[in-house]
């Protein structure tokens, strides 16, 4: 237990006057013989952070999968894995990128060295030395086409075509036509976009 006072001024009736108060809270240290209580014990060569309440765990050089409580949910049996999100998460699987669920069954099989997690039912794909995006089906949905893109946000995703910026909608289709320095993903309506060295902003152009 630790002991305080403060000492106020207030302003009553013209008078200036004083009180002191007094208090005692609960100390913030902790006890010097406190032990760490593991809930997962330390036997993984890595673990990566828990997502959708899973994290990536490696053991034997290959990743598997723990929930909260340490237990094994989807056994290590990939060559490299990523975090949840939407319930799907990337694995290279003997050299193939691939989507799995949170049973750990491949859903979407794809022939791409790259992939990202999904935003807005879309994920990022490499090809060579172009990007894309697929659907939840592994659909192709914007061709390989672009030097760089980044992940959908309010249904668009900015591309880069040489060194200019645009933005595609979900199809593919081109709604911005590149004409910017750097580009960024909207938020609120809104998407900061650079213009001869300076940064401006745009508005959303979808309905």
């Amino acid at each position: 237990m630790k002991k305080g006072s403060l000492l106020l001024a207030l302003v009553a009736g013209g008078l200036l006057v004083t009180a002191c108060l007094s208090w005692a809270a609960e100390s913030d240290t902790a006890p010097a013989d406190a032990s760490p209580v593991f809930v997962v014990e330390p036997i993984y060569e890595t673990i990566g952070p828990f997502s959708e309440g899973l994290a990536l765990a490696a053991a034997h050089d290959k990743v598997g999968y723990i929930d909260t409580a340490g237990k094994v949910v989807i056994g290590a049996r990939f060559d490299g894995a990523g975090t949840f999100s939407d319930g799907l998460a990337v694995v290279n699987l003997d050299g193939d990128h691939c989507f799995i669920d949170k049973t750990g069954t491949v859903v979407i099989d794809t022939p791409y060295d790259w992939l990202e997690p999904f935003a807005e039912d879309r994920a990022l794909f490499r090809e060579g030395e172009a990007y894309g995006f697929i659907d939840r089906q592994g659909k192709v949905v914007v061709e390989a086409v672009y030097d760089r893109v980044l992940p959908f946000s309010e249904g668009l995703a900015a591309v880069m075509a040489g060194k200019r910026w645009g933005y595609v909608g979900r199809d593919g289709t081109l709604v911005i036509e590149p004409r910017f320095e750097e580009a960024r993903p909207f938020s609120g309506g809104l998407a900061e976009v650079k213009v001869g060295g300076k940064w401006g902003v745009i508005k959303r152009p979808l309905k």
